[in-house]
């Protein structure tokens, strides 16, 4: 299934929950259409950017950049094209300036979360985008404050559900260090 596919599946959805009628493309001369087209992007980049999802990070090494930047860092990196934002890197001290990242350090190792496609989400963030576009279209679609209140509520108690899963799905990493009850000893 491809990305838009997968984008005109979830808008669906959302319009299902509200009692609508499905639509087949973005482009359709319906609300629910117009909706999604204008809406989508910025509520999925926004549930990207809300957590820390597991299935949307990445870990790679940037290509260093041969000019070196006015900043006040040494070094300047480049970003990668699907960057959302920054989990953790390697560097004491660093700075995003658009499209790169400044240091002192030689070499820089950064973990991100980046813009997964449509169609390679799991199904529980595949349901929390569902209700955020339903609360989003409620109003609209609807006309009743009340269904925009009863599918906000929904809608976070889904991304509630979602986030536990997505941070369940990893093993434990145990506690080494004990230093208050090795203290006793």
């Amino acid at each position: 299934m491809s990305g838009l596919i997968a984008r005109v599946q979830l808008v669906s959805n959302a319009l299902l929950l509200l009692g609508d009628r499905p639509i087949a493309s973005l482009t359709e001369d319906t609300t629910g259409a117009t909706l999604g087209s204008n809406l989508f992007e910025n509520t999925y980049l926004s549930l990207l950017q809300s957590h820390r999802w597991r299935f949307a990070t990445k870990r790679l090494s940037l290509s260093r950049l041969s000019a070196k930047p006015n900043t006040g860092y040494q070094y300047a990196y480049q970003m990668p094209s699907d960057f959302l934002y920054t989990i953790k890197t390697d560097a004491q001290s660093f700075e995003v300036y658009g499209k790169e990242l400044h240091s002192n350090t030689t070499s820089l190792d950064l973990d991100y979360i980046y813009r997964v496609n449509e169609d390679q989400v799991p199904a529980y963030f595949a349901k929390a985008v569902e209700f955020a576009l339903a609360n989003q279209f409620a109003v609209p679609i609807t006309g009743d404050l009340k269904k925009a209140d009863y599918y906000s509520k929904v809608y976070l108690n889904e991304l509630k559900k979602a986030k536990h899963t997505d941070a369940t799905q990893y093993p434990e990493v145990p506690v080494v260090s004990r230093p208050y009850i090795d203290v006793r000893n």
